[in-house]
């Protein structure tokens, strides 16, 4: 039974979308608790219930995605995890995703919104990886649908659905739509890295992705020089907007990312070295630091959320990296200036 439930964890690749696209979407739960200055004990029940709708439509994408690349990766010589399922358990799998993905919302607030954004995101996740629509080998479109349903319309469904839940302080539009903007150059940094890093088993597979097509040198030169300066520069926007608080939490990131830099001796070396490390930095800032901040911003209203910080920590242990980071840092530039 656990090597069964292992075997399908590792073929959903849960711990790859949980770690990375979940904190995010938490962030969103953390601020508004903090917002209306709420416990999150009276509002558990309704995060697990969202939580499982979110892994449902997270797995779903990935599952189907692989099952749709299982001739394309054969070609280029790469693992896939659909391919030892039969045709009959792969269509099991689907299904048991989908409940997984829609009957929380039984019990969760629902409304037209919600329902739009839910089907825009199923539409994605399908039209990006199954024949004849595969935008992932369309170039632009790959990207554009991408960022969409692992970036974009998560975030949006857990701003659409925790406001219907919570009521009281929401985002003015002016917000939303710059945070859909620092979420659209969120996604397109992530999959043109991806898409760098495979463009090798991308050609094997003889798959047109947007690298393919304008070279990786191009690429890497948009990323370095245009999606990630006007990333950091619209969060540094945001953070302000969002109040002192997330903003000096904000200005503190961006201290301890240019000591880690300075102190790795990043920033002495070619510009293209600390260019590329600077591809990373917004990562550490959704996936560790953002969440943190409204969950800490959230406990000092309401002590009892420390309980939720705890539990946070807990199931992200990779919260603790950076700090680890910068604290090891810091040890050692003290140990280099005392001897």
């Amino acid at each position: 039974m656990v090597n069964n439930i292992a075997s399908i964890l590792s073929s959903l690749r849960a711990l790859l979308w949980w770690n990375h696209l979940a904190p995010p979407v938490l962030a969103v739960f953390y601020f508004f608790l903090w917002k209306n200055d709420l416990v999150f004990v009276s509002h558990l029940a309704h995060l697990a219930l969202f939580m499982t709708s979110f892994a449902g439509s997270a797995a779903f994408g990935y599952w189907v995605n692989d099952w749709m690349d299982i001739e394309p990766d054969r070609l280029a010589g790469k693992p896939n995890a659909a391919a030892k399922w039969s045709s009959r358990q792969r269509v099991a799998i689907t299904l048991v995703l989908l409940a997984i993905g829609w009957l929380p919302w039984v019990w969760l607030p629902f409304n037209f919104r919600i329902l739009g954004l839910l089907l825009a995101l199923y539409t994605a996740l399908v039209i990006y990886a199954v024949t004849p629509f595969r935008f992932k080998d369309r170039a632009i479109l790959g990207i554009f649908c991408d960022l969409l349903y692992g970036h974009l319309l998560p975030v949006f469904i857990a701003v659409a659905a925790f406001s219907a839940l919570f009521g009281g302080a929401t985002l003015n539009s002016r917000l939303l739509w710059l945070i859909a903007l620092i979420l659209a150059l969120k996604g397109m940094r992530n999959i043109l890295e991806h898409q760098i890093k495979d463009r090798k088993n991308d050609a094997l597979a003889g798959m047109n992705t947007f690298v393919r097509q304008i070279g990786a040198l191009r690429s890497g030169n948009i990323m370095s020089y245009v999606v990630v300066p006007l990333e950091l520069a619209l969060l540094a926007v945001l953070s302000f907007s969002l109040g002192q608080g997330v903003f000096i939490s904000f200005a503190l990131f961006c201290l301890a990312y240019w000591f880690l830099l300075y102190t790795w001796g990043c920033l002495k070396g070619s510009p293209r070295e600390w260019l590329y490390r600077s591809w990373y930095i917004a990562n550490d800032y959704y996936e560790s630091w953002l969440p943190l901040t409204f969950l800490a911003l959230a406990c000092i209203q309401q002590p009892i959320n420390w309980l939720l910080l705890l539990a946070h920590l807990l199931i992200f242990p990779g919260s603790f990296l950076l700090p680890v980071r910068i604290l090891k840092q810091i040890q050692y530039v003290w140990s280099e200036w005392t001897n």
